[in-house]
C-alpha cells in the first residue's frame, strides 16, 4: 500500500525532513575522525576538479606525487556534484558534500518508506523509514564527504522502481518508465560501487514472482542487464586506463578485496561483521534484538520475501568481498536497507500485542543510538586528530604552493588527510616505503620535506636525517608528530 492520502504523504515527507535535520547537526564538522581519510579523499578530488578543471573523466587526488594526479577511480559523481555548487559558490566548501550526503539519506528514507509500505503495509514502511532515519551509522556516513549515502539512494530507487515495473502490465508505458528509472538507479549504483552488482538477486526475485523463470530471458530485461553492463564497464575500463598511465589508484582492481578466500571461511571474519559491526554498531544491541525478532516472524505475504533475497545477496557480497568489509565497516551499510524492513516488521506487530516492552525497547535502542552517535563525532575534532596537528605544521612551516612534499603515517599507511587539509600534493606513503632506493627516487623528483605522523615518528625522522641529511624544523610534543627538512638532503645517503 502506498501513501495516497494528503495525511501519508505528510508522513512520509516528515521523515525525510527528520532524516535530513539529523544530518545537518554535523554539516560543519571537519574532515577527521572515523574515515576521515575516505572523506578527504573524496574531498580532494571535488576540490582539484574546482581548481584544476571541471574534466569530469578526469578525477585528480592529491597524493600524486610530482604527476598530474589522474586515479583509477569508482565514478566520480559525487565529487563532481561538490565542485560544481563549489563553482557556484566561488569557493571549496566543505560542509556542501556533507550536505549532498545529507540531502542523499534523507531522500533514501523516503524511498525505503514507498518500498516496504508497496510490499506490505503503510504503518510498517512508515516505521521502516524512521528507523533507516535514525540508526547511528545512518546518520554518520550519511552526513560525510563520502558517496555512500547516494549509493543507498541509487539502490532503493532501482529495486523500488523495478517492483513498480513488475506490478505493471506487460509492455505497458508505465512498466517501460519504471524500467528506466530503474536502469539508471541501478546502474549509478554500480557505478559509484562495482560489488553493487549483488542487487541482481532481488531483480531476479521480483522477474520470477511475476514472469516465472521464463521472464529471466525477456528481450526488456536482457536489454536492461545489457544497458547497465555497457555504461559500468565503459566506466571501469576507463577508470583502469587512467590507473595504468599514472599509477595511481583506489584499489578497485588491484587490491585483495575480492580474492581474500582466507577471510571468508573465517569465522572470526563472520563474528567480526555480523556481531561486531552490524549487531553493536549499526543497529546498536537493542536494535539488532529488534531485528532479530523481525527475521524470525513468519511473512505475512510472499512478497516480503523480497528482504530476504536482498539480505541473501548482501551475505554473497560479504563473502566475495570479504577484505573489503573486514577494513571497511561502511560496506555494511547496505544492509540499512532490508535489515529496516525487519526492525519494523517487528516493531509494528510487537507494539500491537505489548505495547509498554516493545515502546521501551525502542526508546532502548534510540538511546544507545544516540550513544554511539556521540562516539563517532566525537573523535571527528581538530584538536584530536593527529593529521590535523601535521596539517596545521604543514601550513605553518613550508612555503606555498604546498607540493611534492612526502607524509608518512604509522597509524594508517598511505593516509591522505595531511595533504587534503595542508591543501598540498606530494605522496602519502607507508614507512617501509623510505628505503634507500626510493628516497633517491623522490629526492630526484623534487621531494623537499617529510611529514610525520603516528607512533615512533622521532625515531623514524631521527634515522631518516642520519641517512640524509635532513633536518627537524617542527614536532608536535602532544602527537609526537614532526616535519623533516630533506631541502639540503643530497641525492645518495651518505656511505
Amino acid at each position: 500500500m502506498l501513501p495516497t492520502t494528503v495525511s501519508h504523504r505528510r508522513a512520509v515527507i516528515l521523515i525525510a525532513l527528520l532524516a535530513l535535520a539529523l544530518r545537518l547537526i554535523f554539516v560543519a564538522s571537519p574532515l577527521v575522525g572515523i574515515h576521515g581519510w575516505r572523506q578527504c579523499d573524496t574531498a580532494a578530488v571535488a576540490r582539484n576538479y574546482f581548481e584544476e578543471g571541471m574534466h569530469f573523466a578526469f578525477p585528480r587526488v592529491d597524493w600524486r606525487g610530482d604527476g598530474p594526479g589522474y586515479v583509477e577511480m569508482e565514478f566520480p559523481l559525487f565529487s563532481f556534484a561538490a565542485a560544481c555548487i563549489y563553482q557556484l559558490a566561488g569557493s571549496a566548501h566543505e560542509w556542501i558534500g556533507r550536505l549532498l550526503a545529507a540531502i542523499g539519506g534523507a531522500a533514501t528514507a523516503a524511498y525505503i518508506v514507498l518500498l516496504v509500505a508497496r510490499r506490505t503495509d503503510l504503518s510498517t514502511g512508515l516505521c521502516a523509514g524512521l528507523f533507516f532515519a535514525c540508526l547511528p551509522l545512518n546518520i554518520y556516513y550519511g552526513a560525510a564527504f563520502m558517496p555512500e549515502s547516494w549509493l543507498l539512494l541509487f539502490s532503493a530507487v532501482g529495486v523500488h522502481h523495478f517492483a513498480l515495473a513488475m506490478e505493471n502490465p506487460r509492455g505497458s508505458r508505465r512498466e517501460a518508465v519504471h524500467l528506466v528509472v530503474s536502469c539508471l538507479g541501478i546502474t549509478l549504483a554500480a557505478l559509484l560501487k562495482l560489488p553493487t552488482l549483488y542487487l541482481g538477486l532481488p531483480l531476479l526475485f521480483l522477474i520470477i514472482e511475476r514472469d516465472g523463470w521464463r521472464g529471466i530471458v525477456h528481450p526488456r530485461h536482457i536489454a536492461f542487464a545489457a544497458a547497465i553492463f555497457a555504461v559500468v564497464t565503459a566506466w571501469y575500463w576507463h577508470a583502469h586506463n587512467l590507473g595504468a598511465q599514472t599509477g595511481l589508484s583506489f584499489g578497485i582492481f588491484n587490491s585483495d578485496k575480492f580474492r581474500s578466500w582466507n577471510v571468508t571461511f573465517s569465522t572470526d571474519y563472520w563474528f567480526d561483521i555480523l556481531v561486531r559491526r552490524i549487531a553493536e554498531r549499526h543497529l546498536t544491541w537493542a536494535g539488532a534484538l529488534i531485528a532479530a525478532v523481525g527475521i524470525l516472524t513468519p511473512r505475512r505475504s510472499p512478497r516480503e520475501r523480497l528482504f530476504d533475497i536482498w539480505m541473501i545477496a548482501l551475505l554473497i557480497f560479504a563473502a566475495v568481498v570479504s577484505e573489503g568489509n573486514r577494513i571497511h565497516e561502511y560496506y555494511q551499510l547496505p544492509a540499512a536497507l532490508p535489515l529496516s524492513f525487519y526492525l519494523a516488521r517487528a516493531t509494528v506487530a510487537g507494539l500491537k500485542r505489548r505495547p509498554l516492552p516493545w515502546a521501551a525497547l525502542c526508546a532502548i535502542c534510540l538511546i544507545l543510538s544516540t550513544a554511539r552517535l556521540t562516539e563517532y563525532f566525537e573523535r571527528a575534532t581538530l584538536d584530536r586528530s593527529p593529521e590535523a596537528r601535521v596539517a596545521a605544521m604543514v601550513t605553518r612551516q613550508l612555503n606555498a604552493p604546498l607540493n611534492r612534499i612526502i607524509v608518512v603515517s604509522n597509524d594508517l599507511p598511505g593516509d591522505p588527510s595531511v595533504l587534503y587539509l595542508a591543501h598540498a600534493k606530494g605522496w602519502a606513503l607507508p614507512p617501509f616505503a623510505l628505503s634507500a632506493p626510493n628516497m633517491q627516487d623522490l629526492l630526484s623528483r623534487g621531494a623537499h620535506s617529510v611529514a610525520w605522523v603516528g607512533p615512533h615518528a622521532a625515531d623514524s625522522a631521527a634515522q631518516l636525517s642520519a641517512d640524509y641529511g635532513g633536518h627537524l624544523i617542527d614536532q608536535d610534543e602532544q602527537s609526537g608528530c614532526l616535519i623533516t627538512d630533506l631541502s639540503i638532503a643530497p641525492a645518495t645517503p651518505p656511505r
